[in-house]
């Protein structure tokens, strides 16, 4: 059995493209993977927001980079960083991700 039984929720990665002197959100790819909080030790390391803070586990190959946009459809997610997990049956991509607030709702 491996890590991507977890794999249950679908997210859409968008990036940042230009063109000439305007640019746009593309979406780059979809995508399942399994988010959780990360510890609190991570976003202390990395000086994220703790209550903001969430590790992404998603399968190795994913079409992301430092800087997209990912959505789960409820909530928009900053890539901070990528730590990519190559070895043994549970090979993934650990991203390190930062919840976007809603100002709107305030």
């Amino acid at each position: 059995m491996t890590i991507a039984k977890f794999f249950t929720t679908q997210f859409t990665t968008k990036r940042m493209s230009w063109s000439g002197e305007s640019s746009a959100l593309i979406t780059q790819s979809t995508f399942d993977g399994y988010l959780q909080q990360a510890a609190a030790e991570l976003a202390e390391t990395l000086r994220l927001n703790f209550t903001r803070a969430f590790t992404l586990w998603c399968p190795l190959g994913t079409d992301v980079e430092e800087g997209d946009l990912i959505s789960d459809g409820e909530f928009d997610y900053g890539v901070k960083a990528i730590n990519k997990r190559d070895y043994g049956t549970n090979q993934h991509l650990q991203l390190i991700i930062e919840r976007h607030e809603d100002y709107l709702s305030v």
